[in-house]
């Protein structure tokens, strides 16, 4: 299944080899000192000049090709011609085996340090923004400030006509106060 993508994978590196790739990506950024004895510029432009080069390079170079050999033979071996091998490496050497399951702890440290702290920082935000503000001040808010004025207003609707009349009297003065002075 892995063939199905390394093919096209070969083939959008070879075609984006001058654009994304290392053709002029890295001018200016890496600098050669003067000190290093390492090939210059020009015998790397040329070395790597097209892509063909690029991967013939990586193909061509004896200590990364020895891991790639060594790593498809163990895994035939271990896994097609002695099977029970990795189960009996794995109870012999079981501490090892339980640090790599555990993945050197970097999951515990994640879910412990980011996960966690996301989480209570969520749920901070969700007590006092949501239950304390939304629910407390906004929706319970609403609804005990409508029985206040509700207490308040009983008191002032006495039912007299006067006392409407009176209301609407002043609330005019107080319209044009506030239109003359504003």
């Amino acid at each position: 299944p892995l063939l199905f993508l390394a093919i096209p994978s070969l083939a959008a590196g070879y075609f984006a080899y001058e654009s994304v790739g290392l053709g002029q990506w890295f001018d200016g950024v890496l600098v050669q000192h003067a000190d290093h004895i390492v090939m210059t510029a020009d015998e790397v432009a040329e070395e790597g000049s097209d892509a063909i080069h690029f991967m013939l390079h990586a193909v061509s170079e004896p200590f990364p090709m020895v891991f790639v050999v060594l790593g498809v033979f163990f895994a035939w071996f271990l896994y097609i011609k002695r099977p029970e091998l990795p189960t009996q490496i794995a109870e012999q050497f079981s501490w090892i085996h339980r640090i790599l399951l555990d993945k050197y702890g970097f999951d515990r440290f994640n879910d412990f340090f980011f996960a966690g702290g996301t989480r209570k920082v969520g749920q901070s935000l969700w007590k006092t923004g949501d239950v304390t503000v939304i629910d407390g001040v906004v929706v319970n808010g609403t609804a005990n400030s409508i029985g206040l004025f509700a207490r308040i207003f009983r008191v002032i609707q006495t039912g007299y006509m006067y006392h409407y009349a009176f209301a609407m009297i002043m609330g005019l003065l107080v319209l044009l106060t506030w239109g003359i002075w504003v």
